[in-house]
């Protein structure tokens, strides 16, 4: 039996996904009633542009579930009348900015190591880097992965693991990312949800 938090992390999850299904039949009707020629490149890009966002917010809800269920089950051994915990704890979380911090505070907090134990965390972690990419960047290589060669490698290998293209320094995205990462951030929703138990 899953939580309420992962039961609405994947509800939303189906939700945006079922937003972008939706956005894809209803272009798709339309521009097969628009002369041919003038659609290609624009709607190549409407639809990366949609499938960023879509991906970013999936990503997002991966991420917020992450923090939400660590705080849930640290929450249940914590003692609730000791503030000066409660205030560490608190200060701890507003502290943890990055998966990195959320992954040393899952392994630390309640011995669940998402690295090593959920099977397609690069998967999710490619994901993870293409949303980055998307928030801070508007779905463009930063000038920091133009110039500097190792960055820009680091980026390739995170996007060769989804099959994710880069075209005039922008990502290129289309349903079957969008499918696979709502897949892969709904299985890692329940994973760690059933790994907090």
């Amino acid at each position: 039996m899953s939580t309420q938090v992962a039961e609405e992390s994947c509800g939303l999850i189906n939700r945006a996904l079922g937003d972008f299904r939706y956005w894809l039949a209803e272009d798709g009707a339309a521009s097969s009633r628009l002369p041919h020629g003038r659609l290609g490149n624009r709607r190549q890009s409407t639809t990366t542009w949609r499938a960023q966002s879509v991906v970013m917010t999936i990503v997002s809800i991966a991420e917020e579930f992450a923090m939400s269920r660590l705080y849930l089950a640290a929450a249940a051994v914590l003692p609730q009348d000791n503030p000066p915990v409660a205030w560490l704890w608190d200060t701890h979380f507003e502290g943890i900015r990055d998966w990195r911090g959320r992954k040393r505070t899952w392994r630390g907090a309640r011995s669940v190591d998402i690295d090593r134990d959920f099977s397609d965390w690069a998967v999710l972690d490619a994901f993870v880097q293409v949303r980055n990419v998307v928030a801070h960047n508007l779905g463009r290589l930063s000038r920091k992965q133009l110039r500097n060669l190792d960055a820009r490698a680091e980026l390739e290998k995170h996007l060769t693991v989804v099959g994710i293209t880069v075209a005039d320094n922008r990502l290129v995205l289309d349903r079957t990312h969008v499918e696979r990462c709502a897949e892969v951030s709904k299985q890692f929703v329940l994973w760690l949800d059933a790994a907090a138990k």
